[in-house]
């Protein structure tokens, strides 16, 4: 529907440059502006509603689709997080699908295209293994829509098997958002543990109201709405764990298991002594 609004704005444009030229009536040319001025009415409030869902969850996945969203959700500065152009309303991320940095050698130069000074391992104690790394650009803006940073993060994949853990690194950043646990460290780093519930619901829903039952899950604590899922609307728990080093901050992310919290935790603290 969205689209067919732009469509017919653009169209009504068209009209009133070709009309100018021959001097429609004013009874027409009013009915015209009346038109646009509806239409763009509804892109407005339309806009709005999805830019407010947006801005009281996590925005990521929205942008990224279902399966990158989860594995960007905690990496990327989220909502209520707080930069030097003050608070962030909401956050546009893009990267490729595929690796910018396939091998783990190559990840000197995803630090200085990020313009990082970080440092990862190639291989965790608990078996996780570099798969590669994604160079995300990111744009936070606030609460009217004005960009107040830009930014670009390294999202690094590694893989035990068949699970996969997410770290997505990016300069530092302090969120507001209350984790679920926290772990502090000998020499006094935390360690901000969480376990997020999210439920995506299919493309077209995007910019409408949401259900009574939606709005009652996205109303409890950890809990938030995104979009990118299939027909059917789905549930995943996502575990993270996110870590600041002097001016970098490492956010590592995956689905929850038995196990999940306890091997982010140690990842994290490999990382911190890295």
């Amino acid at each position: 529907m969205r689209r067919r609004d732009r469509t017919d704005l653009r169209i009504s444009r068209a009209l009133i440059r070709c009309t100018d030229g021959i001097s429609p009536s004013a009874s027409c040319k009013s009915r015209i502006m009346e038109e646009i001025r509806e239409k763009e009415s509804v892109m407005r409030q339309n806009q709005e509603a999805a830019e407010h869902r947006r801005t009281i969850g996590r925005p990521f996945a929205a942008k990224f689709g279902k399966a990158a969203g989860i594995a960007a959700a905690l990496g990327i500065a989220c909502a209520g997080t707080v930069i030097a152009g003050g608070m962030i309303g909401s956050t546009r991320a893009s990267s490729h699908s595929g690796y910018d940095y396939k091998n783990y050698s190559a990840l000197d130069q995803a630090w200085q295209d990020a313009g990082l000074s970080a440092d990862l391992p190639e291989t965790f104690s608990n078996g996780y293994r570099f798969q590669g790394a994604s160079l995300v650009s990111v744009e936070d803006q606030n609460g009217s829509g004005e960009t107040i940073g830009k930014s670009k993060e390294v999202n690094a994949t590694y893989r035990s098997g068949q699970d996969e853990v997410s770290v997505m690194v990016s300069g530092k950043k302090n969120s507001e958002e209350t984790p679920t646990d926290i772990v502090t460290l000998a020499d006094g780093t935390e360690l901000r543990y969480s376990s997020d519930t999210y439920r995506f619901l299919p493309d077209d829903q995007d910019g409408k109201a949401l259900s009574a039952e939606d709005q009652s899950f996205e109303n409890q604590p950890h809990h938030y709405i995104s979009y990118g899922g299939d027909e059917a609307e789905s549930t995943e728990v996502i575990d993270s764990v996110i870590v600041t080093e002097g001016d970098v901050t490492y956010s590592l992310q995956c689905g929850h298991t038995d196990t999940s919290k306890d091997s982010l935790l140690d990842m994290a603290e490999e990382i911190v002594n890295e």
